[in-house]
């Protein structure tokens, strides 16, 4: 065979592959990226405090945040679909997946653990609820997911948030069995 059929016929198996889907590529094949999640020697390390951003305030950045203030402001954060919990300071387990959700379409599983987002590692839950919700639904995003001894990477193109949500775990935990019978929480208002 040539070495140009040959080539095609490589470019025709990636183009093959890649439109087969679903979106999960093993990420094994570079060798893992990101270290065990626990951490293999049982360590439980804690999550990290967020980064907190504290821009100095210019006089061209407060004429800018005056005039974006006086403008019908439309907040959308992005909406992945799942609940999760820290994981000894190296990622997110998750525990649910939300039915029809971003994550459910793209393929997250439970007991799947998150280590990182496009890249950037996500040390615990807060950090990952925290960049998902900056960004804008629509928005598709690779998330690298630990999945038994395998990693993924998993492309996921996050939704817009519903009106109502179902409580978390930490939600329903803090709930009492007489304040559940009718669905909220006691002293709150139905969702």
């Amino acid at each position: 065979m040539s070495k140009s059929l040959r080539l095609l016929a490589l470019i025709a198996l990636i183009a093959a592959v890649l439109l087969s889907g679903p979106f999960t590529t093993p990420a094994a094949a570079q060798g893992p990226k990101f270290p065990p999640c626990p951490p293999a020697d049982g360590a439980a390390a804690t999550e990290p405090p967020l980064p907190t951003e504290t821009p100095r305030p210019t006089s061209a950045s407060t004429a800018a945040a005056t005039a974006a203030a006086t403008q019908e402001a439309v907040f959308a954060p992005g909406y992945l679909g799942i609940a999760g919990e820290s994981v000894g300071g190296c990622g997110t387990k998750v525990i649910e997946v939300r039915p029809d959700s971003p994550a459910d379409k793209g393929g997250l599983k439970v007991d799947d653990v998150i280590v990182a987002l496009n890249g950037q590692a996500m040390p615990g839950l807060n950090w990952l609820r925290s960049t998902v919700l900056k960004l804008a639904p629509g928005t598709e995003i690779t998330l690298t997911v630990k999945r038994g001894e395998e990693e993924l990477e998993i492309k996921v193109t996050l939704g817009e948030r519903p009106a109502v949500t179902p409580p978390t775990a930490e939600a329903t935990k803090e709930a009492t069995p007489e304040a559940t019978k009718e669905g909220t929480p006691e002293g709150t208002p139905g969702r």
